[in-house]
């Protein structure tokens, strides 16, 4: 039994203190290079999101003008006789009682 030990013993070969200590170090290399690249990327995520905030807001303003533009519109389009001259230019309608003159060109 001491036979195998001794071989065991002899074939593990454990690092100087000097080799754990480069161990040591390229782990907590490898650690920090993760901790800097999941700070990196978030930091990227955020700047997205910053300029998709910004593109949103321009969107809004524009918008809420159209909309402004809009109801504008409409409150002036409601009344009866805006109504009936567009009617009358746009579709030509007539009143009952009215004859349309078409003029026909050369």
């Amino acid at each position: 039994m001491r036979g195998l030990r001794a071989k065991v013993a002899r074939s593990v070969h454990w690092p100087t203190r000097r080799g754990r200590r480069w161990v040591a170090l390229g782990i907590a290399g490898l650690v920090v290079l993760f901790v800097l690249g999941t700070f990196l990327s978030r930091g990227l995520g955020i700047l997205h999101l910053r300029h998709d905030l910004v593109r949103l807001e321009k969107a809004t303003v524009e918008a809420t003008a159209e909309q402004k533009r809009l109801r504008a519109e409409l409150a002036s389009a409601s009344s009866a006789k805006v109504l009936e001259d567009k009617a009358r230019e746009e579709l030509g309608l007539i009143k009952p009682g009215e004859e349309k003159v078409i003029f026909v060109g050369e």
